[in-house]
């Protein structure tokens, strides 16, 4: 017999509340009025290529988890501008000429285009994009400096004249100066991978190859145990461009068969996990001081490598994954605008500004579309299918063609699972709990219990089954050093529900509310799930 469902759900984590704030923000941000705008310096330059591609790629993965197919007056003029940056005869997005500086391609903005291009690309299908990609991974081939099967772009920005130092962009006599590595190429091997699984392109994967070639045995940014402190470029130890490296060669490793990249990843990981990163999520924007705080996009990157571990052997990467999204992604987003911080202290969403020595709690351009992708990440991962094996990898809210995932965690360690399309079915385990501790019922029927890489495994289900495990939920405080600064971090589950000290400006992991075994419910709204689509 099975059981009734109600629309009565536990009012816990569902990634849906934040991608509709993050989507807000995105429908009030208009790059190309905020590039123009006098006394805004970071929009007239980053307001281009660069937040503009990772905004178009966000409007489409906000859309896919609150099952929107209408595309906004808004997301469309987002589109429009991005289109509006590019050269027909060489490809590029290109910043255009005006009042604030010289026409300039910037090798980072390409990386954020390819990802906002290959995005729309993966849900329209449009052969108007694929043009725009193939003309944009044609051009970029065709200025990187190739030394055998290695290339690399010689200067951050590539200019009407070609490369050249002696064009003065900014109008005040600085020259071009020298790409870093990974933030004006690496950071394009992820969507050049990508774009290569979808279409075949060969020219994006012979890029992606030798920009990989080059980070790993030719740019000495990358030390042997993955760490990278060093002071080689204007953005040394500039984490987000490391890691959305390390990302993309994890991913290129996976496809090329080259269980060596996927080591090098790992190293580069677990170093950073190491030494500039907390458990809870926390990553600096600085390899060498944590004076900057956290970018979002870092936890993005974090999170995409460790879900990336966890696909390719290393299923223990799960629980590292969960503790970043229940924890500092979904509080480094502003719950006023639905922006995303690019500065927050592990237990302040402020910064102090090291010139004025004031508290800044603004959001970054770059950052709120990056944590719509990390929630998109999140969401699109919290159940998975492999032929007719359904793997429930987050125990979080979610409806999916596949299965209902209702979980009351952090409040009790009991995650129900109502069968649609799931013979056989996974459901991940936390870390934290012993192997006999966990309980397991179908159709409110006991069954044994066998973990396998923490996995229990439900064979011979059919739709109308309902699925139970329960587990004791663990609570503990935990002394954490985070860059060297010492934290009192109290865990209920896998969510942090206090840290000490408090912060001076906007705290923290005020979350009093969670660290109870009450179980608040919430009415379901309705959810039409969109048909599932491989995207990243």
């Amino acid at each position: 017999m099975h059981p009734e469902k109600t629309s009565l759900w536990p009012a816990t984590l569902d990634l849906r509340d934040p991608a509709r704030r993050g989507l807000d923000w995105l429908k009030a941000t208009d790059t190309e009025q905020l590039a123009r705008t006098p006394d805004l310096s970071w929009w007239h330059g980053w307001g281009y290529g660069d937040v503009t591609g990772r905004m178009v790629e966000a409007f489409v993965l906000a859309r896919q988890i609150l099952g929107e197919t209408e595309i906004s007056p808004e997301e469309k003029r987002t589109r429009r501008f991005l289109d509006s940056l590019f050269d027909a005869p060489d490809g590029l997005s290109w910043r255009p000429e005006s009042p604030y500086r010289r026409r300039a391609a910037h090798m980072f903005d390409q990386s954020s285009v390819l990802f906002g291009l290959v995005t729309w690309f993966m849900e329209s299908e449009d052969r108007k994009v694929v043009g725009r990609l193939d003309r944009l991974i044609n051009g970029l081939h065709g200025i990187a400096e190739w030394h055998g099967d290695w290339c690399f772009y010689p200067l951050e920005v590539y200019t009407p004249k070609g490369w050249t130092e002696d064009y003065d962009e900014f109008r005040d006599g600085r020259k071009i100066v020298k790409a870093d590595p990974c933030h004006e190429g690496g950071r394009q091997i992820m969507p050049l991978v990508r774009y290569y699984e979808l279409t075949g392109y060969d020219r994006a994967l012979h890029l992606a190859e030798g920009l990989a070639e080059f980070v790993i045995h030719h740019s000495g940014v990358f030390k042997e145990d993955g760490g990278y402190i060093e002071h080689k470029s204007r953005v040394a130890c500039h984490v987000h461009s490391r890691l959305g490296t390390a990302a993309g060669i994890i991913r290129l490793g996976r496809i090329s068969g080259r269980a060596d990249w996927l080591e090098w990843a790992k190293r580069v990981f677990d170093w950073s996990l190491s030494n500039v990163a907390s458990s809870f999520g926390w990553v600096s924007e600085r390899a060498d001081s944590i004076v900057g705080g956290c970018e979002t996009c870092c936890i993005t990157d974090m999170l995409e490598l460790a879900i990336n571990l966890a696909e390719n052997g290393h299923p223990g990467y799960w629980d590292i994954a969960e503790r970043m999204i229940r924890n500092h992604l979904l509080e480094s987003q502003c719950p006023d605008t639905g922006g995303f911080s690019g500065h927050s202290m592990p237990n302040d969403f402020c910064w102090i500004r090291p010139a004025s020595g004031q508290p800044d709690h603004s959001v970054a351009g770059c950052c709120s579309p990056a944590g719509i992708r990390a929630l998109w990440l999140a969401w699109d991962r919290i159940v998975t299918r492999t032929d007719d094996a359904v793997s429930v990898h987050f125990p979080m809210n979610r409806i999916s063609p596949w299965a209902e995932m209702i979980s009351e965690l952090p409040h009790q360690g009991k995650v129900r699972v109502f069968i649609h399309d799931a013979p056989n079915l996974f459901v991940r385990i936390p870390d934290w709990v012993s192997s006999d501790a966990v309980r397991l019922a179908v159709n409110g029927k006991g069954w044994a219990v066998g973990l396998e890489d923490r996995y229990v495994k439900i064979t011979d289900l059919a739709e109308g089954d309902e699925v139970v495990v329960t587990y004791p939920v663990r609570r503990e405080r935990v002394t954490e050093s985070v860059m060297g600064l010492p934290f009192e971090v109290t865990w209920r589950g896998n969510t942090v529900v206090g840290i000490e000290p408090t912060g001076d400006h906007e705290p923290l992991y005020r979350r009093s509310a969670l660290d109870t075994e009450v179980v608040p419910l919430r009415e379901m709204e309705e959810v039409h799930a969109l048909d599932e689509k491989t995207m990243w």
